[in-house]
């Protein structure tokens, strides 16, 4: 069985989640791919200071939200607070709404 991917490469304005989410969001507009890869931090570029662009759940929401619409798998990742720690969290989202996740660690 053949799988469609579609890898997604872009301009990022830097720290400004809502702008990156809705270019995105125009940009995957009639894609048809079983599994939709976006680049690290897609949301925000690669912040090595991550204050005021943590993720706060909506891009997990819109990632949510893009597998359903276009019933394809979504992966990409993103900055989080897990207690005091930043850390850059790749997402796999699937369209039945399955969530998993990982760490990077160096």
């Amino acid at each position: 069985m053949k799988q469609r991917v579609a890898i997604v490469q872009r301009d990022i304005a830097w720290n400004d989640v809502d702008r990156n989410l809705e270019h995105l969001e125009t940009m995957l507009q009639g894609v048809e791919a079983d599994v939709v890869v976006l680049s690290e931090m897609f949301q925000t570029g690669f912040a090595t200071n991550p204050i005021g662009a943590i993720d706060d759940g909506r891009t997990l929401r819109w990632m949510l939200q893009v597998a359903k619409k276009l019933d394809a798998a979504i992966v990409g990742s993103c900055a989080v607070k897990v207690g005091e720690e930043y850390r850059n969290r790749m997402y796999l989202i699937t369209p039945d709404a399955d969530v998993m996740w990982y760490d990077k660690h160096h």
